[in-house]
């Protein structure tokens, strides 16, 4: 999706102005390279930038700094054949995925290859249930909003 059109797809709970600065936010220069190196960030460097203040380093909730030292560990060990794991296998095998979507990577995204780590997908098992759970709270959350939206539309 360009720009353009991802400008003009605001989520109904979002205005129109808050939409736009986020997608230009989201499509600078400045968010998509890194500051150090002017290379395209990655999805794990991405992570960080969409999580942590740019102003204190701090990280937005103490549960995503832990995410992000898990992909930042796993990006920097080497699998048991000596090859690193691509990024987009790291967001799978932290953040977990569900049918047709892979977490920071969003619908239809694939993986060229299964996550191999088999003791930190132990680890990552019980943080997944805890997250799919924070995930369905925010979608109940979220369906309710809709329907309240739906019932005001339809008083009218």
């Amino acid at each position: 999706m360009s720009h353009e059109e991802a400008a003009l797809s605001a989520p109904p709970h979002v205005t129109d102005d808050d939409w736009r600065i986020l997608c230009d936010r989201f499509s600078s220069d400045s968010f998509q390279r890194d500051s150090v190196t002017g290379q395209e960030s990655g999805p794990v460097d991405l992570y960080k930038g969409t999580h942590c203040r740019q102003a204190t380093g701090s990280w937005v909730h103490p549960r995503a700094g832990e995410i992000w030292a898990a992909m930042d560990t796993l990006r920097n060990q080497s699998t048991p054949d000596g090859t690193q794991r691509s990024e987009p296998e790291i967001l799978s095998e932290v953040l977990g995925t569900r049918s047709g979507y892979v977490c920071g990577l969003g619908h239809g995204a694939k993986l060229m290859a299964p996550a191999r780590a088999a003791s930190t997908r132990s680890i990552v098992v019980g943080e997944s249930a805890t997250r799919r759970v924070d995930i369905a709270e925010k979608e109940v959350q979220q369906l309710r909003v809709v329907v309240h939206d739906i019932r005001e539309q339809l008083e009218r």
